[in-house]
């Protein structure tokens, strides 16, 4: 499973993990394994093995299509830093959420 957020309730799996992304609406930064690259987008279905991402770019341009991640191929899952943070509120302020 990969890193938890401090301020997440417990959790078992990582389906539950996704799951409470989803309902909480954060913007996520997911890093896969040998990769330095990041993905940035919101979880918008959760699955047994698998959850999609709505991809955000780095010009913050929110994809129409959904990326499949199996959870067996994330790394490390990052949310609520300040850049997520200012990324989130310019993304609701320009209707994209």
């Amino acid at each position: 499973m990969p890193d938890v957020p401090k301020a997440s309730p417990e959790l078992d799996s990582d389906q539950q993990l996704f799951e409470w992304l989803r309902e909480q609406g954060m913007l996520v930064m997911v890093f896969l394994p040998g990769q330095r690259e990041s993905i940035m987008g919101r979880v918008e279905v959760v699955g047994d093995k698998s959850c999609q991402l709505r991809l955000v770019s780095d010009e913050l341009e929110v994809s129409e299509d959904l990326l499949e991640l199996a959870y067996n191929k994330l790394h490390i899952v990052v949310v609520e830093t300040h850049l997520l943070r200012m990324f989130d509120r310019y993304l609701v302020e320009m209707g994209h959420t």
